[in-house]
């Protein structure tokens, strides 16, 4: 379940219609909220999305990736409660294909990858659009698949 802190919640919608055919008590379609940074979010209908970061950061000095820490961290913090995996590093890694094993060394490799809840993919790419590591490297979106 998705919890929110009351202060990040500026609207409360309460969307609700009847049964088709009846005269019943009413159900539930959608309860969307609208959080402080922007993000409409559909706390009944939520999909989980893999955020994932290539490009690696590079910094000419501790000051400067000083200040890039902070950005990140005041993008992780304004997605508040949707972000279920702040961030999972990855240090070097190898690529495995059927003609073997290499390094995969280039400047636009995975670095990490983060998990957000989301409404819509829509959604999750507004959350991706904010992120500071555009300033570095790309971010591939892409919906969790359950696996049944």
């Amino acid at each position: 379940m998705l919890k929110l802190r009351s202060e990040m919640i500026l609207y409360f919608i309460f969307r609700h219609e009847s049964r088709p055919g009846t005269m019943g008590p009413l159900h539930t379609s959608a309860i969307w909220l609208l959080t402080q940074n922007g993000l409409y979010m559909d706390i009944l209908g939520m999909k989980t999305f893999t955020l994932a970061y290539y490009g690696e950061p590079k910094f000419d000095s501790p000051e400067k990736g000083a200040q890039y820490m902070a950005k990140w961290k005041a993008w992780v913090g304004g997605l508040g409660e949707a972000l279920v995996n702040p961030v999972t590093p990855l240090g070097k890694a190898k690529i495995v294909s059927p003609k073997g094993v290499s390094d995969d060394s280039g400047s636009s490799r995975l670095t990490g990858f983060s998990t957000v809840k989301a409404a819509s993919m829509d959604l999750a790419l507004e959350m991706a659009k904010r992120c500071p590591h555009l300033e570095h490297g790309t971010i591939h979106v892409g919906e969790v698949m359950e696996m049944k």
